[in-house]
């Protein structure tokens, strides 16, 4: 039985040897934690040394850790290496590369002012070099006010100058080797010796998220070879008017972005980590309650239609039209109220046009092009892309028959489409 009263009695020696034993116990434990730690920071680069002394230099930091539940239970564990640099921000190194690419372009022209009296006028914006013989890039409004109407030929009084970054005091006279209003693209040529062209990037391959730096001349020569950064924001835009409730036939997709866009950067390059050319900027949404939203055309587009422009100075591969305007404001949603089909709703036929000669009517939903199913705008421009001018397809439209609205019928009509005329 255990008496609590009766406790064993401890010599003095004892003690010590027991108090001995924990102390070096602690002592052994200390040195082999500090080993481990050490070998662990060893075994991963880092400098101990310069972490004491206040000297640690981050250049390679490397984080180990395991990843969830889901990689725990699996036994497989993530690392990660971050490796940064020692020079400047990568946007430096970007600028360093892409600033010799990039022009000025200044346009004068001829304008009548407010009290009818013949003046000049005066534009600047960028422009990106494309090759070493000279050609180079931009938007078509940066230079259509020197052209007369929509062909290439400059007005007698009307110039279009050239200036490269590091020859700024030697404009050169540019050729207008042709130019799209559709996609707002433009081909200038040159003769200057040591052109430095940009490289020409992916803009199938990038991912909202991306690093954009956008690099041109906002407000003009001024602030020539102007950097700003951002990120790609959105891809596959389409801009148009909130207060029109109806969309042309063509459409344009854009690559959105939040570096800063400004008057002057139009023609101007959207590039992305690499330096490597990815969009050309175009426009901003400059209006109440917006900031950041710039908008460039996609380098596959842009370099398409330049080799166009270089071949035959206009888009050569016919844009297919059906001639007509549709409603934005008929949704899925209306449809559902309403009981009608699915589909992309007429609201003007153009004039002898091929809808006209088609039987193409105001009010018509159209519901199929050539046998697919198509639902919205988007649809039916990715089907009527298909094809090309002159080809024949055949158009499902819902037709109301009667003015009470009670009664429609399904047809189908055959349509030859034609050629748009911009």
């Amino acid at each position: 039985m255990y008496n609590e009263n009766k406790r064993p009695r401890i010599k003095s020696t004892q003690v010590i040897i027991v108090l001995l034993a924990v102390f070096l116990s602690l002592v052994i434990g200390i040195s082999a934690g500090v080993a481990g730690v050490g070998y662990f920071l060893s075994a991963n680069d880092v400098d101990v040394k310069g972490i004491l002394l206040g000297e640690y230099n981050n250049s390679k930091n490397v984080f180990t850790g395991e990843q969830g539940t889901a990689e725990e239970s699996s036994g497989i564990i993530k690392k990660v290496e971050i490796i940064q640099s020692e020079s400047d921000s990568p946007v430096a190194a970007i600028a360093e590369k892409v600033i010799p690419s990039i022009v000025s372009i200044r346009v004068t022209f001829p304008y009548t002012n407010f009290f009818f009296n013949q003046t000049e006028g005066v534009g600047e914006g960028s422009g990106i070099i494309l090759s070493e013989d000279g050609y180079i890039v931009t938007n078509n409004h940066v230079i259509e006010d020197a052209l007369q109407g929509s062909s290439n030929i400059k007005y007698d009084s009307a110039t279009i100058k050239v200036f490269i970054s590091d020859q700024l005091d030697t404009p050169y006279d540019a050729e207008v080797v042709g130019r799209d209003s559709v996609t707002d693209l433009a081909v200038l040529k040159i003769n200057a010796p040591g052109l430095i062209p940009i490289e020409i990037g992916n803009s199938d391959e990038i991912r909202v998220g991306d690093l954009a730096v956008a690099i041109g001349n906002p407000g003009g020569m001024m602030y020539m070879g102007s950097v700003t950064a951002g990120i790609i924001s959105g891809l596959n835009r389409e801009l148009y008017d909130e207060s029109d409730s109806q969309y042309e036939e063509e459409s344009l997709k854009l690559i959105q972005t939040d570096a800063a866009i400004n008057p002057g950067n139009s023609g101007g390059a959207l590039v992305d980590s690499t330096g490597r050319l990815i969009g050309i900027n175009t426009v901003k949404i400059v209006s109440t309650g917006y900031e950041g939203l710039g908008f460039a055309i996609p380098v596959n587009k842009v370099i398409e239609t330049v080799e166009s422009l270089k071949t035959d100075g206009l888009v050569s591969r016919g844009r297919p039209n059906i001639g007509v305007t549709v409603s934005s404001d008929y949704t899925a949603e209306v449809a559902e109220e309403q009981g009608l089909p699915l589909g992309v709703m007429v609201t003007e036929v153009g004039a002898f046009s091929p809808a006209d000669n088609a039987g193409i009517k105001v009010n018509d939903i159209i519901t199929e092009f050539n046998g697919v199913r198509v639902q919205n705008f988007d649809e039916l421009v990715e089907q009527k892309n298909e094809y090309v001018p002159g080809d024949e397809v055949t158009i499902t439209v819902y037709r109301l028959v009667d003015e009470d609205g009670d009664e429609w019928e399904s047809l189908e009509l055959t349509l030859i489409l034609g050629e748009a005329n911009y």
